[in-house]
């Protein structure tokens, strides 16, 4: 099961990675891309780093193996940050809910025992905030991205640990 999640997170990147064309009354045509960039990949960090301290992102891999998919995942959480953001970073600084933002990650950072999850939850808020461009952009492609990404993760990490930690039954 950790090879097919290992190709759709793959597949998930790819369609990430592509320029889209979003057009407006038929007249304006706007390039977007959703590629990780500085501030994308920071936010991925901050987001994944408290889930990784406490465990939530051990693949069922074995050693050199077991950081493909963590950096499948690190690139996926970036994508998903440059959507979030509007591929403009820098005007998104300017909102009130960046400090916000900035305070639920550097929190989740230092307990991790009690707010690593928090994380999770601040980078999907931040990718909502333009999702609705991001839709219109990506089409049905955007369908298959987050298909792909959502199969990806489950096939990939261990699903025990994870059900474990995060609803607290044995499995």
């Amino acid at each position: 099961m950790g090879w097919a999640g290992v190709l759709c997170l793959i597949g998930a990147c790819a369609l990430g990675s592509q320029n889209y064309t979003d057009s407006f009354l038929w007249f304006w045509e706007k390039n977007i891309s959703f590629l990780p960039d500085l501030l994308s990949g920071l936010i991925a960090a901050g987001a994944l780093l408290p889930l990784y301290r406490k465990g939530l992102l051990a693949a069922s891999f074995v050693g050199v193996m077991a950081f493909i998919p963590l950096i499948l995942v690190f690139y996926l959480s970036a994508v998903l940050a440059n959507i979030g953001i509007g591929g403009n970073g820098w005007s998104l600084l300017k909102l009130p809910t960046t400090a916000l933002t900035l305070f639920l990650l550097i929190l989740a950072n230092v307990n991790i025992n009690k707010y690593a999850e928090l994380a999770l939850l601040v980078l999907l808020f931040l990718a909502s905030f333009s999702l609705i461009s991001a839709s219109n952009a990506m089409g049905f492609s955007g369908f298959v991205f987050v298909s792909l990404s959502v199969a990806g993760i489950l096939l990939v990490f261990d699903e025990k640990k994870v059900m474990r930690e995060v609803l607290g039954v044995e499995t």
